[in-house]
């Protein structure tokens, strides 16, 4: 069986291939108040699971890692901020901007915190293989030398 990371990457290809269709799915979600985010799980197998989110303007969820599941992420409209730290090596946060188009992947372990800090909603993908589940929020690890 391929790698978690591998997965990941191959099933975001797959799903981010139907863009339009994301689109009309989305269509479904809530548009989210300043500050909220909402989401809606697009696929499911027994090899990975797919999210869409949607950010509003200057929502974020805080710090958190996947547990056993790695994960890719896909910006599909807007822009969004990721602030990333690999707890194991006691490195500083790194920031990276994520355009529409975009696509990161998110190792096992990694510890990252995603926002929309821009004034306008943004749409997002995310991928988890295994499936996702475990969200471990990581409140101990201070956001303190972070680039924004």
């Amino acid at each position: 069986m391929p790698a978690p990371e591998a997965l990941a990457r191959a099933a975001l290809h797959a799903t981010t291939r139907q863009s339009a269709d994301l689109l009309a799915i989305a269509a479904n979600l809530a548009v989210p108040r300043n500050g909220e985010r909402c989401w809606l799980r697009v696929a499911a197998t027994v090899e990975f699971d797919a999210w869409l989110i949607s950010w509003g303007a200057g929502s974020a969820i805080d710090p958190h890692d996947h547990g056993s599941s790695a994960g890719a992420l896909h910006v599909v409209r807007g822009y969004l901020l990721e602030l990333a730290r690999e707890p194991t090596t006691g490195a500083a946060w790194s920031a990276r901007e994520l355009a529409a188009g975009d696509s990161i992947i998110v190792p096992r372990g990694r510890v990252h915190q995603v926002e929309n800090p821009g004034p306008d909603p943004a749409l997002s993908l995310h991928v988890y293989s295994p499936p996702l589940t475990e969200l471990a929020f990581r409140r101990d690890l201070a956001l303190a030398g972070a680039v924004s």
